[in-house]
């Protein structure tokens, strides 16, 4: 499963996941304690096994404070006797857990949910208070509400631990997506009951995708996974995430299709897949495509095969069409080919929109742009009649543009905003402050999507290239799960080694200083 999945699943239903860094936290014990504790689990667990019916707890009253005596079940004695790992397995984002208690993880988290069956209100606030306080710390936590507050807590911290064990399981060095989908069941079916008619496959996304996974990867009920991976396909977000899954629930699909024995069916899917990989040899994460076409435990997917050659995966490459394609988005609300149909602008040849509805929104802030992109092409339909080698040089940056790779040409370096300001001065030729109000204007926007946008600053200049200060913009959604890269330097400059950009001395290259 691939992290920023991960990551949208655990923001949607709020699952506890502290990091390994958050020492600040008591909540969170040191993982020296953990260790403790699995140390002695065995032992732990043989003791309670051998203690006599019924097992009591001695707990304090929440209302009154006096100390009473409760029967309990096995497992929530367990719980008391092993309260760091409990805690820990409850609360620790699962990509920071050690790989050597994996299994003692996964055992604490089934445990945690069995005790939850049958605690009472005194066992349930006695022994579940770190637990409920991190579930409600995060504004993603479901807020269902039943006859009583004991019933509140049950059930959002039974979804949460199950939410929490499902990711765990699918993990690639755990591998159990069978009791995967057992565990995720629950949670889909409470949420299909949340979501208004219709809106199941838009809603619960990433749920889906989830529970999806759990059901391909172990084959257990192919009959749902069919019905469900097809409502997917149907059904896509129109933005890049959306795009994402709709390539996986496709390969997923023809997957499942083929163990049902529905070829015909399959083969339709894999022949759209395979023209998209063909075209997309980059456009998802590159983890994805050995997970998608050479998945563990399993025989390379058809859909590798059908493209030409085994060694695709390791020897694709990006053109300059490719990487255009790539680029290619709704201006106004990021949607994607080949989910929409984009239409490029008629006056610049520069941005695509979606729809007349789109181009109309987006105007306001196009207009400047889309005036000097037709002057530029027009002038360069000009300079191809007079110096056709110049002309195709600017052809050459233009597309280079276009396919995001200024820095083929242009050196590129991050620098502190005041030297910025200074540098665009002294190379455009300004007066003082003058740098300063061009780069506030550029980013000042009033567009009716900007709350969805963040926006930057690019500044070109080099040997034949006009000089140029534009502005860009990412997706906020989009920059909150992209990884940061430390080597973006050097995969943007796939032809020349990168290099700073040398200006005034006392200027540095912020990112490396």
């Amino acid at each position: 499963m691939s992290a920023p999945l991960q990551q949208r699943v655990h923001f949607l239903l709020g699952v506890s996941q502290h990091k390994i860094d958050d020492t600040g936290d008591p909540r969170l014990p040191d993982l020296g304690l953990i260790r403790q504790d699995v140390a002695i689990t065995s032992a732990v667990v043989e003791a309670v096994d051998s203690m006599p019916e019924p097992r009591v707890l001695e707990l304090q009253d929440p209302h009154t404070g006096d100390i009473v005596q409760e029967p309990a079940s096995r497992s929530l004695v367990l719980k008391t006797k092993l309260p760091w790992l409990f805690t820990y397995s409850f609360l620790i984002h699962i990509s920071d857990v050690p790989e050597d208690i994996h299994e003692h993880v996964i055992w604490a988290l089934e445990t945690f949910i069995d005790a939850l069956i049958d605690c009472t209100d005194v066992q349930l606030v006695a022994l579940y208070r770190n637990e409920i306080d991190a579930m409600y710390a995060h504004a993603g936590s479901a807020r269902v509400q039943f006859a009583t507050p004991v019933d509140t807590h049950k059930f959002c911290l039974r979804q949460q631990a199950k939410a929490k064990l499902t990711l765990f399981l699918l993990k690639p060095e755990v591998d159990r997506p069978g009791h995967a989908a057992q565990y995720f069941s629950e949670i889909i079916e409470f949420q299909r009951q949340a979501v208004p008619p219709g809106q199941f496959f838009t809603v619960q996304r990433d749920l889906l995708m989830i529970y999806t996974e759990a059901l391909t990867r172990s084959g257990v009920d192919d009959d749902s996974a069919q019905l469900l991976l097809e409502g997917l396909a149907d059904s896509p977000a129109c933005e890049e995430i959306g795009l994402r899954d709709l390539i996986v629930a496709k390969v997923w699909l023809s997957r499942v299709l083929r163990r049902r024995g529905k070829l015909g069916s399959a083969k339709k899917h894999e022949k759209w897949l395979v023209k998209w990989f063909r075209k997309n040899p980059h456009r998802l994460p590159a983890a994805d495509y050995g997970e998608l076409l050479t998945p563990s435990g399993e025989a390379a997917s058809p859909i590798l095969g059908a493209l030409g050659v085994p060694s695709w995966l390791a020897e694709r490459q990006d053109t300059d069409k490719t990487i255009h394609r790539h680029n290619k988005t709704c201006r106004q609300c990021q949607a994607v080919e080949p989910i929409v149909k984009l239409s490029v602008c008629g006056k610049c040849k520069m941005f695509y929109y979606c729809s007349r509805e789109c181009q109309r929104k987006d105007w306001p802030l196009h207009k400047n742009a889309c005036k000097d992109f037709a002057n530029q092409n027009e002038e360069l339909e000009l300079l191809s009649l007079l110096d056709a080698p110049a002309a195709q040089r600017q052809k050459d940056w233009n597309a280079c543009k276009l396919a995001d790779r200024l820095q083929k040409i242009v050196k590129c370096a991050v620098f502190r905003i005041a030297d910025v300001v200074t540098e665009i001065e002294h190379i455009l030729k300004l007066r003082a402050g003058e740098g300063r109000e061009l780069c506030e204007t550029l980013l000042h926007d009033s567009h009716p999507t900007a709350s969805e946008l963040v926006l930057f600053l690019t500044f070109g200049f080099g040997d034949g290239i006009p000089t140029k200060l534009m502005r860009g913009a990412i997706g906020k959604w989009q920059l909150k799960y992209t990884s940061y890269n430390k080597s973006w330097r050097q995969a943007i400059n796939k032809d020349i080694p990168p290099t700073q950009l040398v200006l005034r001395d006392d200027i540095k290259d912020a990112e490396l200083d």
